[in-house]
């Protein structure tokens, strides 16, 4: 287990337009977010949700407009540095049918999109290879 302090808790919004998943790593590399909670709602115009099985991640797409009904995950930094944005999707179509996934790049914004960081104060969530998994999983010391 490791524990941290809540630090800022920082909102941007992302316009009409972006690619959802680079536009929070890059809100989080501009806050200088290390760590951390991510929240999302608003719409998307395209939805592309990823489903991990049997050792590899598949992916579906599906157009909108789709509101986003729930985006909830976290922000870490790979061993390179680099900033991650890990996020879960939930959306639903103008009949309430809810689809959901692991956000993945392709996923354009429809009218608006807002987030919510809510930073871990002097914590450093590594992200490494897991070789059981082949995954990128958190490496808590």
């Amino acid at each position: 287990m490791t524990i941290g302090d809540v630090g800022r808790i920082l909102f941007h919004r992302i316009p009409e337009g972006e690619d959802l998943l680079p536009a929070i790593r890059k809100a989080a590399e501009a806050f200088e977010v290390r760590a951390g909670a991510a929240i999302v709602i608003g719409s998307v115009a395209t939805a592309v949700l990823g489903y991990f099985r049997e050792g590899q991640y598949s992916y579906l797409t599906f157009n909108g407009p789709l509101e986003i009904v729930s985006g909830s995950g976290n922000i870490s930094i790979s061993e390179k540095g680099d900033v991650i944005a890990h996020i879960h999707l939930a959306v639903s179509d103008e009949n309430g049918r809810v689809l959901g996934g692991h956000l993945s790049e392709g996923t354009i914004v429809g009218v608006t999109a807002e987030v919510t960081l809510i930073e871990a104060k002097d914590l450093r969530l590594l992200r490494k290879k897991d070789e059981k998994t082949g995954l990128n999983l958190w490496h808590l010391s």
